[in-house]
């Protein structure tokens, strides 16, 4: 074989590898594609949400916390919830593992804490990013419609149980306040101290009207013993009354005087001794009402004490939530889903497409060189 037969082949050579690398390079930079990765940014507060506490969650609980809205996210809750909407259901990525769209988002879903900090980063890394964007915002707003805004419904529904029990509770604790001053305003008290002053007079008083009544009932019955000895002496026949042996004592006008004086202070002793009685009936009544009274105004004081604590307690949790609903909120959205992470591959891309056509050109010039001189050369 000559050496322009050898040139020659080998100018062929050249450009056909060359050729080949270029059309392989057209092919790959076509089928391809640029990896890329869609990032959502959330922000996770260290502090609870509260304006009363000062210091900051303990770091066990943060660090808690942080796993627990990780978990919450790859929850089924938020998947089903983001895959149940027909613009994600249809797309091309989920379309593609319709077997197992949740297992195949828990695979790819990535949720980390950069520099441990407080962002919490939600991204997918794929190849199809106007997919992956609205993946992205789509699990976000689901794990912030029925994660976050779900706890601040709790806390609303708590405050308006507390509202109610408060106004509950205030409305009985009123109720209970009338309910003994009307009582206090009948016996003309205030209090069961003055309820036990009250019966302590009371009870004074019905010590002097049962003395008055023990007078009473030993004049009656000296009254009654001088009444019978009186009617004795005046039914005694006159041959036995005598003042002395053989001497008859007759009945005198003064007799009779005694007699009837006799019967009318009986007669009013009697009448004494009805009311006297009628009053100690009326003063241990009162006595026994107001034992009742004060053992009434007792319980209902310390009903009254203990509702009253309920009532405090009720309020003081009112107003804390009531303040803590202007704190901000723990969780928030920083950024939705963009692109990052497809730049460098790009580049890379680029950069070996390029490499790739400099060397088909090169070799099919190289080539096209050879086959030229090999045309010029002598034939030997």
């Amino acid at each position: 074989m000559t050496i322009k037969s050898r040139a020659s082949k080998l100018g062929v050579f050249l450009i056909v590898a060359g050729t080949a690398i270029l059309i392989a390079t057209a092919a790959a930079w076509v089928l391809v594609p640029v990896r890329q990765e869609a990032c959502a940014l959330l922000k996770v507060s260290n502090r609870p949400p509260t304006v009363l506490a000062k210091a900051a969650a303990a770091p066990d609980e943060f660090a808690i916390f942080k796993r627990t809205q990780v978990q919450l996210i790859l929850s089924n809750l938020v998947l089903h919830g983001a895959l149940r909407e027909t613009e994600i259901n249809r797309l091309s990525s989920i379309q593609a593992h319709s077997d197992d769209p949740v297992s195949w988002l828990k695979d790819q879903l990535i949720i980390d804490y950069p520099d441990d900090s407080e962002i919490m980063r939600v991204s997918m890394k794929g190849t199809k990013g106007d997919e992956l964007i609205k993946i992205v915002n789509k699990i976000v707003s689901v794990y912030m419609k029925e994660i976050v805004q779900h706890e601040r419904d709790v806390r609303l529904e708590h405050e308006n149980k507390l509202e109610k029990s408060y106004t509950t509770m205030a409305g009985e604790l009123q109720k209970q306040q009338d309910s003994l001053h009307t009582l206090e305003t009948l016996h003309k008290t205030s209090g069961s101290e003055a309820a036990r002053l009250s019966k302590e007079i009371a009870v004074k008083e019905l010590d002097a009207l049962l003395g008055r009544r023990s007078k009473v009932t030993d004049k009656l019955e000296d009254n009654a013993l001088q009444l019978m000895l009186e009617k004795a002496r005046r039914d005694i026949p006159p041959q036995v009354r005598t003042a002395e042996p053989g001497a008859e004592v007759e009945k005198t006008p003064a007799d009779t005087l005694d007699l009837l004086l006799l019967e009318k202070q009986k007669e009013f002793l009697e009448a004494r001794l009805a009311r006297t009685e009628e009053e100690v009936a009326k003063q241990q009544e009162l006595i026994e009402s107001m034992e009742t009274f004060s053992a009434t105004v007792a319980i209902k004081q310390e009903d009254l004490r203990a509702m009253q604590r309920i009532t405090n307690d009720l309020r003081e949790a009112l107003d804390r939530v009531r303040v803590e609903k202007l704190a901000p909120e723990r969780i928030t959205t920083l950024d939705t889903a963009t692109l990052t992470g497809g730049h460098g591959d790009q580049v890379r891309k680029n950069c070996a497409a390029g490499l790739a056509v400099a060397i088909g050109t090169a070799l099919i010039a190289l080539g096209l060189t050879v086959r030229l001189r090999a045309s010029r050369s002598k034939p030997e």
